[in-house]
C-alpha cells in the first residue's frame, strides 16, 4: 500500500483523497433516510429533539441534558460516512478548541463521548439568537461598535489560547436577545504550534472557509491576521448593509452605507483587510484598540501608508476626471460660475435631503453634529436650521401642505417646526422606544381620513401617531426599516428591510404584505407618478419594476449595485444608476434599454427635471450629467463639485428656471444655478 494514502475503512479501497466517494455518498443517503425517521441519536443523559443545523462534517440537534444539570445544550454528532482521518481530526480539533475557550462571548463547551455506533459527539451552550449581521441590520452607530468590540474580544482571547477560528462570518457570531454576541463553530479552526494537546493543520489541508470572509492567504499562511481580515469584513457588511466582495477589492463603507459615517471607520476597516497581512492589523487587540479609540472620539493610529494606499487612487482619478471630461466641441457646454454656487457645509455631509410639494423649500439633515438647515431651494438662501444636540437627527419631511416639517430624533422624538425660519411650533412628543433612532419620518393625510397623521419607522417597527402624538396603531417589519415610499393616493407605504424585503404596508388597514425577490439591500424605493407601480434599486446589481399591488413587471440588470432610480414625470421611462459606471433609461412600455449612458467611475444618483426634458445624473467622478432623455445626448459641463454626488435633485427658480441640489461626500449641499436648456 502506498504509505502516503490511506484505505476506506469500509471497502477497503485505496484513497487518493480523504474520502471514498462512494462509501461517502451510500453513508450519507443513509444517513439522510435516518434523519428522517428519527430525531437524532439516542444518548445516555441527553433528550434529543430535533435537527437545527448541518455542516461539512456534523449535525447539530437542539437537546436537553437530563443528567446531573438540566439545561438546553446544542449536540453536535458526527457525521455518517464522513469518518475519514481529516475529519475525525477536525471533529477532535473542535472539541479541544471549545473545551480550551471559557469566554462570556464564545459558545461553552459542556461534555463530550461516541454514540453507540461510534459516532463522536460532543454537547456546548446552546445559543438562541440571530447572527450579528442580522440582530444589528439598522442599529445605531455607537452600539454597532460596542457589540462588534465583544466579538473582537472573544477572538482575541481564541488567539491567546493559541485557536484560530478560520471561518468567522455573520452566521458564526450569534447575538442572543440581550445582546450579547456569541461565537460557534470552530470546525474548521487552526491551532497554533504552541497550543497544548492540539494537533497543527499541516500545509496540504483542503482550503477552509467562506470566501466572502476569508483572506488572500492559503494553507501554512494562515495566522491570526487571518481573522483579523474576516472581521474587517463583517463590519463592512455591519456598517454597509452589504456583502464584502469576494474580490476583495472593498470601497470605503461610507460610499455605501446608508447611515453618515466618519471617515476614520472607513480608514480602519481598509486597514483590517489589506490583502497583504504585513499591511494589516497585526492583531486582533490592535484592531480593536483602533475601534475603542474612535468609539472614544480619539485619534486612530493608522500608519500613513494605509491611509495613503487608500487615498493617491481616489486623488489621481480626480485629477483625471477634471480634464477627461471638459467638454468636447460637438456637445453644448452648460457654463456655471462657481460664484453663483450656493454652499451649504456642516460637519459631516448631508445624509438626506427633503424638498417641500412645490419645490421651492428645502431641508438638508447633517446626522453626525445633529444638525438640519431649512433653505430657500430657488436661490440656496440658509433660512433657519435645527440643532439636535446632544441627539442626532434621524430623517426630516415637509408637512403636505408645505408650512411645516417634522424631524426625528435618535432620542425616539419628533417635533414640527416652521418651515419659514424653522422655529418650532409643537412640542416634542416622545415615541417611548428608548435606544431606537426615528430613521424615517412622514406626516401625510392617510386616504379615506380628513386628519393628518404622523408615521415613523425605528428598528423593525412602524409606528402611526395623531399630531398630538397619540399613538393610532403599531407594526412589526420583516426587519429594521431602510427606504420608505408612499403611494400618491396616500393609501399605501412601501418599506425596505434587510436581505431584500420589502413591506407593503396599507394605510387604511394597518397590514403587511412582506415580498422577498431581491437578494440584496434595497437602496431606493419609488411610486409612478400616477401610483400604479413602483420600483426598487437593489444592491443585488438589479432594479424592479412592480404594479401597485405586488406583482413584478421587469427586472432590470446592472453589472454592479444600484443605489437610485427615477421616475420621468410622464411615467413612460424609468432611470438607473450603477456603480458600473452606467446609466440606463429603461422603456416602461416594453421592458427594453433605451439608452446606456456612462460616468467615469461608480454611477450613485439620477434625477428627471419636473418637464423631463432633463435627465441628471451623478456619481464619484464628482461632475453632475445632463442628458437629454430622448435622444441620449449628453450636456456636458466643465465643472468639479469637488466630492462624490450622493444625490442629486432638481428645483425650481421664481423665473421658471431650474437649479440642481447636490449631495457631495464633501460635507458639502450645492445649490447650482442654470437657465432652462432648450
Amino acid at each position: 500500500m502506498d504509505a502516503n494514502h490511506a484505505q476506506c475503512p469500509s471497502c477497503g479501497k485505496l484513497l487518493l483523497i480523504d474520502l471514498c466517494p462512494q462509501c461517502t455518498l451510500s453513508a450519507l443517503s443513509e444517513g439522510a433516510f435516518a434523519r428522517e425517521s428519527k430525531t437524532g441519536p439516542s444518548i445516555p443523559g441527553l433528550t434529543v429533539h430535533e435537527e437545527v443545523g448541518e455542516g461539512g462534517f456534523g449535525i447539530v440537534y437542539r437537546a436537553t441534558q437530563v443528567e446531573a444539570i438540566q439545561r438546553p445544550v446544542a449536540l453536535k454528532v458526527l457525521k455518517p460516512g464522513v469518518d475519514t482521518r481529516q475529519v475525525l481530526r477536525r471533529f477532535e480539533v473542535e472539541r479541544q478548541a471549545l473545551a480550551l475557550l471559557e469566554h462570556p462571548n464564545i459558545a461553552r463547551f459542556y461534555q463530550a463521548g461516541e454514540t453507540g455506533s461510534g459516532y463522536p459527539w460532543f454537547t456546548m451552550e446552546f445559543i438562541q439568537g440571530e447572527p450579528i449581521s442580522d440582530a444589528l441590520a439598522g442599529q445605531e452607530l455607537a452600539p454597532l461598535v460596542a457589540t462588534f468590540l465583544m466579538v473582537c474580544r472573544a477572538v482575541a482571547f481564541a488567539h491567546c489560547k493559541g485557536v484560530i477560528h478560520r471561518d468567522l462570518k455573520p452566521s458564526n457570531i450569534l447575538v442572543t436577545p440581550d445582546g450579547i454576541p456569541k461565537v460557534i463553530d470552530f470546525g474548521v479552526a487552526k491551532a497554533t504550534g504552541h497550543t497544548p494537546g492540539m494537533t497543527l493543520y499541516t500545509a496540504d489541508e483542503i482550503t477552509a472557509g467562506t470566501p466572502a470572509y476569508m483572506s488572500p492567504e492559503k494553507g501554512t499562511d494562515i495566522d491570526p491576521r487571518s481573522d483579523v481580515f474576516a472581521l474587517g469584513a463583517i463590519l463592512f457588511e455591519l456598517l454597509t448593509g452589504t456583502l464584502p466582495p469576494e474580490s476583495g477589492d472593498f470601497p470605503p463603507p461610507s460610499s455605501l452605507a446608508i447611515r453618515q459615517l466618519p471617515k476614520s471607520l472607513d480608514t480602519i476597516v481598509r486597514k483590517a483587510v489589506e490583502s497583504k497581512p504585513n499591511d494589516r492589523y497585526q492583531s486582533v487587540k490592535e484592531f480593536a484598540a483602533d475601534l475603542r479609540r474612535f468609539q472614544n472620539g480619539e485619534k486612530i493610529r493608522i500608519s500613513r501608508k494605509s491611509k495613503l494606499k487608500w487615498l493617491l487612487p481616489i486623488a489621481a482619478l480626480l485629477v483625471v476626471g477634471a480634464f477627461a471630461f471638459w467638454p468636447s466641441t460637438n456637445i453644448p457646454e452648460l457654463v456655471i460660475s462657481k460664484s453663483e454656487i450656493v454652499r451649504l457645509q456642516s460637519s459631516g455631509h448631508p445624509a438626506h435631503i427633503a424638498l417641500s410639494h412645490d419645490g421651492k423649500t428645502g431641508l438638508a439633515i447633517f446626522r453626525i453634529n445633529g444638525r438640519a438647515i431649512l433653505f430657500d431651494a430657488r436661490d440656496g438662501r440658509e433660512l433657519g436650521s435645527v440643532s439636535g444636540k446632544p441627539f442626532a437627527i434621524g430623517y426630516g419631511r415637509f408637512s403636505e401642505d408645505g408650512n411645516r416639517f417634522v424631524i426625528g430624533f435618535s432620542n425616539s422624538t419628533f417635533r414640527f417646526y416652521s418651515a419659514k425660519d424653522a422655529t418650532p411650533v409643537s412640542p416634542a412628543v416622545d415615541c417611548a422606544d428608548p435606544g431606537n433612532w426615528i430613521v424615517n419620518i412622514r406626516h401625510l393625510t392617510v386616504a379615506g381620513t380628513k386628519e393628518p397623521i404622523v408615521l415613523t419607522t425605528t428598528k423593525g417597527v412602524l409606528r402611526a401617531w395623531s399630531e398630538s402624538g397619540t399613538k393610532l396603531w403599531v407594526i412589526h417589519l420583516a426587519g429594521p426599516a431602510y427606504r420608505f415610499a408612499v403611494s400618491p393616493d396616500r393609501a399605501t407605504a412601501l418599506i425596505g428591510s434587510p436581505r431584500g424585503k420589502l413591506n407593503i404596508i396599507d394605510l387604511t388597514t394597518a397590514t403587511n404584505k412582506v415580498i422577498k425577490d431581491h437578494t440584496a439591500h434595497i437602496y431606493e424605493i419609488k411610486y409612478s407618478p400616477d401610483g400604479q407601480s413602483f420600483a426598487c434599486a437593489s444592491f443585488d446589481d438589479t432594479a424592479t419594476v412592480w404594479d401597485s399591488s405586488g406583482k413584478l413587471r421587469y427586472r432590470f440588470q446592472h453589472k454592479g449595485k444600484v443605489k437610485d432610480l427615477d421616475f420621468s414625470p410622464d411615467g413612460k421611462l424609468l432611470a438607473t444608476p450603477s456603480f458600473d459606471g452606467t446609466v440606463r433609461i429603461w422603456d416602461l412600455s416594453n421592458g427594453r434599454e433605451r439608452f446606456l449612458l456612462h460616468h467615469q467611475r461608480d454611477a450613485l444618483s439620477v434625477s428627471f427635471s419636473p418637464d423631463g426634458a432633463i435627465l441628471a445624473s451623478g456619481g464619484r467622478d464628482n461632475m453632475p450629467r445632463l442628458w437629454d432623455p430622448k435622444s441620449g445626448k449628453a450636456l456636458r459641463q466643465a465643472f468639479d463639485c469637488g466630492g462624490a454626488i450622493d444625490r442629486i435633485r432638481f428645483s425650481k427658480c421664481h423665473d421658471g428656471s431650474l437649479n440642481i441640489l447636490v449631495q457631495t461626500d464633501a460635507n458639502e449641499l450645492l445649490v447650482i444655478p442654470f437657465s432652462t436648456l432648450n
